[in-house]
């Protein structure tokens, strides 16, 4: 069955584009509790543990968020459907629900040799793998160290670090290291020592690569504390350091240092990221990737710092030219923690202006989509969720966008990606980004009937999860909406389906009010897409000679025959005046015809 002639999009009464965004925002606290006052918007917490042998110091993002109104209000939409909606790029989860151990391990350090603490692990959860890590030290170390005491000589060491003998300097310098890898490393009191100066001095040296190494160690384990430790290496001028260490350095185990000093700076805070951006390490670090991509240690350092410099929403235009290189990790990488880190970032990358108009000139696309659409249908996958939120991003694009993930098997996935995924987040994702498809283009709501999408809506509708009852109204009213222009053999396939049925009985006093309005309006936009198709029908027949055009509004008459004029009847007593007028005024439609 085809949709015929793709009808040009029009804009609805009231809708001011057809691209409508959702009034949702997420708030967040930076660096304590403070979240009126917070910079950046987003609260830093700290842990540390020891796994393995090795330390590990962590620091994970954490948004909180208040009551979502994912539609702009009834004011702004006037009588009509919403279609096609964006995702603000501030907007995200609550903190609800932590991740299982599978993908708890996902979100490692991007070192071989360092295992990440799983702090309840709602930082990736909420915001992707944007952590501050410090790095550890062998267990030997920590032993001796335990055995010694921390922080007895620094006096000591500290005038070593200015010594003219190297090997002295070298004595100096890997005190202070182990002093920073241990568990509740001294950080403060080490900054407070007056080091710092001298530290940034000694990254200089790029004569001396093992002294670069230990010095960008001891940095990075500094910056991945509070800010006020990040800040002042910042103070020190180090950034562009680190960021000539990207175009420069040949040793690897160097240039893993230093990208990992960039990468904690970048998540410390948005005016530290900004610092970051602002000395040009973009270009410097694709050039990097392009030099190491078959170095997998190097790569997953450079998706890991990418992925901070992009959360969590891009700050800088030019951050959009590192999406092909995204695209081109997932598509062709074999190590599943760098690819981790650039399907995170490319979720982000996506979500800015003009992010979705790159991707779709990206060669690696097809690819691309193809892993993301793997891993949304295995639904336990620890890509799964930045995949899916890619596709949600594609979703609330043009029509063109949505094509690509539909092609892509997307449609199938999702509704696999229901079945199999016990996270309610997730399944808020895959239903908005349905209530966006069926928002598209008639060829886009037949592939989704075809795919067995609204029957699977329908059953979310009758369980148990009220957070989902909403957008699967608006999965079952966008289809009718004029600018999608479905064709009677789709309309035929949706009533099948029982799509009319099942919004006819959303009238009902007992239902939330708001998914009232939107069956409400969705039976308006249907019964208006009926009388539409019974007057292109009596033209056809006209054209063909028949004087007296044997039409009716099927569509009418089959929300009828489900009782919807009874229903409506009931509904006028609604203590909601705006119920009670759509009510009303559906009604009077109906009865009319």
């Amino acid at each position: 069955m085809g949709c015929g002639a793709s009808k040009a999009a029009e804009v609805l009464p009231g809708q001011a584009a057809d691209n409508v965004e959702r009034k949702e925002h997420a708030i967040a606290a930076e660096n304590g509790t403070d979240v009126a006052n917070a910079p950046g918007g987003r609260q830093l917490n700290k842990v540390s543990s020891q796994l393995g042998g090795k330390t590990v110091q962590n620091s994970f993002v954490v948004q909180k968020t208040r009551s979502r109104n994912k539609r702009a209000t009834e004011e702004a939409l006037g009588d009509s459907i919403p279609t096609k909606v964006e995702r603000d790029p501030n907007w995200d989860f609550k903190e609800e629900e932590p991740l299982n151990k599978d993908a708890a391990n996902a979100f490692q350090l991007p070192a071989e040799s360092v295992v990440v603490a799983e702090p309840g692990m709602q930082g990736p959860a909420i915001s992707g793998p944007s952590f501050k890590m410090a790095r550890g030290a062998q267990a030997q170390i920590l032993a001796d160290l335990k055995s010694k005491g921390q922080m007895q000589d620094v006096p000591a060491n500290k005038e070593k670090l200015s010594s003219s003998d190297p090997d002295v300097v070298m004595e100096g310098v890997i005190y202070f290291r182990e002093q920073l890898s241990v568990v509740n490393p001294p950080v403060s009191a080490v900054r407070s020592s007056g080091i710092l100066p001298t530290l940034v001095k000694l990254l200089g040296e790029v004569h001396n690569s093992k002294l670069q190494y230990e010095v960008a160690w001891i940095l990075t384990n500094i910056c991945s504390a509070e800010h006020e430790d990040c800040a002042a290496v910042v103070d020190q001028n180090a950034i562009p350091i680190f960021v000539s260490m990207l175009r420069n350095c040949e040793e690897t185990d160097v240039l893993e240092q230093a990208i990992w000093a960039l990468g904690n700076i970048a998540a410390d805070c948005t005016e530290l990221q900004r610092a970051v951006l602002d000395e040009e390490v973009v270009f410097p670090l694709l050039e990097c990737m392009e030099r190491h991509m078959a170095h997998p240690s190097v790569l997953r350092h450079c998706a890991w710092l990418l992925s901070n410099l992009c959360r969590p929403k891009p700050q800088e235009d030019v951050l959009l030219d590192t999406i092909p290189m995204a695209c081109r990790i997932i598509a062709s990488s074999s190590d599943q923690e760098a690819i981790t880190h650039a399907c995170w970032a490319l979720k982000y990358l996506t979500g800015a202006p003009h992010g979705l108009d790159v991707l779709s000139e990206v060669p690696e696309l097809e690819a691309t989509l193809s892993k993301l659409v793997a891993w949304i249908e295995e639904a336990t996958s620890i890509l799964t969720i930045p995949s899916l939120r890619t596709v949600v991003n594609l979703c609330s694009g043009s029509s063109r966008n949505m094509q690509l993930i539909v092609d892509a098997g997307a449609l199938s996935a999702m509704l696999a990606c229901l079945d199999k995924c016990d996270r309610l987040s997730l399944k808020k994702d895959a239903v908005w980004a349905l209530s966006n498809v069926a928002a598209g283009t008639c060829s886009q709501v037949e592939a989704m009937a075809r795919a067995g999408a609204f029957p699977k809506i329908i059953a979310l509708l009758h369980g148990n999860e009220e957070a989902l009852k909403r957008e699967c109204a608006f999965t079952l009213a966008n289809p009718w909406a004029s600018n999608v222009g479905i064709s009677p053999d789709v309309a035929d396939l949706l009533i099948k389906d029982g799509v009319l049925k099942e919004l006819v009985d959303l009238l009902d006093l007992s239902v939330d009010t708001s998914i009232v309005k939107v069956a409400i309006q969705g039976l308006q936009e249907a019964t208006k897409r009926g009388q539409q198709m019974m007057r292109d029908e009596a033209n056809k027949q006209m054209a063909e000679g028949q004087e007296e055009p044997n039409v009716s509004n099927r569509i009418a008459e089959v929300i009828k025959e489900h009782g919807a004029l009874d229903k409506l009847h009931e509904l006028l007593a609604s203590t909601e005046e705006e119920v009670y007028f759509k009510a009303n005024g559906l009604k009077n439609i109906l009865a009319f015809l």
